[in-house]
């Protein structure tokens, strides 16, 4: 650990990530969504509070959008969603909200 780049550092101890990982409800992630023609995957996670945490993987060589709904997700009307990996809040999402993702990312 102590060879570790800061980088590296802080993303192995986020700790609103960890608090995810960590969560009292104690339930899994799932796969909602998948389209392996384009490499993208989407999974949900349940918390104790009642929100849901989100995972949005492109495993493509190229950008892409990943898309999931609302009722994949098991949620409806407009969400206030936050960046654990930037520790920032995001605007408010619609269900037709929709972002490019760099290749071979996540958030």
């Amino acid at each position: 650990m102590d060879r570790l780049d800061p980088f590296t550092l802080s993303l192995l101890t986020n700790d609103e990530v960890l608090a995810i990982d960590q969560d009292s409800l104690g339930r899994s992630a799932r796969r909602v969504a998948i389209d392996d023609q384009i490499h993208h995957q989407a999974w949900a996670k349940p918390l104790e509070n009642g929100s849901v945490a989100v995972g949005l993987f492109n495993t493509a060589p190229a950008a892409g959008n990943c898309v999931v709904t609302w009722e994949e997700l098991g949620l409806k009307g407009p969400q206030v969603a936050r960046d654990l990996w930037r520790q920032k809040d995001l605007e408010s999402l619609t269900e037709n909200s929709s972002r490019t993702w760099p290749r071979t990312a996540c958030a």
